[in-house]
């Protein structure tokens, strides 16, 4: 089997904040068997604190379990967006092969020079969550959070006022989706307008402005 190598989160993030929070980009990880006894494997950085959890069904756990080894492990990026009560999210590069194998890290390019760019964003879900939409003002700054650990969708990205309240989510298939979770995008974010209820349209929708670095 190839060397295989990706990017990816962990369960547990909530649970891992105090790590996270200390954890710097490119830093080592190392993978530990679970000391809760149910088969998979922690991930801690140069803390020692926990960053995350596989369960023995992720495929690293397989692939260690088959004998193959961990080659290289390491911080990939530490997501800018939170929600309101600073859950922050954390993606790690990992890459397995078998003795013998080697992997080289490619070496760094240096980031482009882009001026930020602003846009405007829809909402989805905001009929479930008006009495918190009727407290949301417009120029508000608002919170994207990547919530992976959502039974529904693990690409859901919720959207917090500033009091922390859902006002929705962003579209599970959108470019903004796209560019906060595989890209990796910074990102700010305010509320630019709320439509109010008119015609066939029984509840008030949210369109954000959005700006990209």
């Amino acid at each position: 089997m190839a060397v295989r190598e990706e990017t990816l989160r962990l369960a547990g993030e909530r649970d891992c904040q105090p790590g996270i929070r200390e954890a710097t980009l490119s830093e080592p990880i190392t993978l530990s068997p679970d000391p809760k006894g149910r088969g998979g494997y922690v991930a801690s950085g140069k803390s020692g604190k926990p960053l995350g959890y596989l369960t023995n069904r992720h495929w690293i756990a397989r692939d260690l379990a088959n004998g193959r080894r961990i080659l290289h492990a390491s911080v990939n990026c530490i997501q800018p967006f939170a929600n309101a009560q600073g859950i922050h999210t954390i993606t790690f590069r990992v890459v397995t092969g078998d003795a013998g194998d080697r992997f080289q890290m490619p070496p760094a390019v240096a980031p482009r020079s882009q001026a930020p760019r602003t846009y405007s964003a829809n909402i989805v879900g905001e009929s479930y969550r008006q009495p918190a939409i009727r407290r949301t003002k417009v120029g508000e700054a608002v919170k994207l959070f990547h919530d992976i650990e959502n039974e529904h969708d693990d690409r859901a990205v919720a959207v917090f006022n500033a009091r922390g309240e859902q006002i929705g989510f962003l579209p599970r298939d959108g470019w903004l989706t796209e560019a906060l979770i595989d890209q990796g995008c910074h990102y700010r974010a305010s509320v630019k307008e709320i439509v109010e209820p008119k015609g066939s349209r029984r509840h008030a929708a949210v369109i954000l402005e959005v700006v990209l670095a």
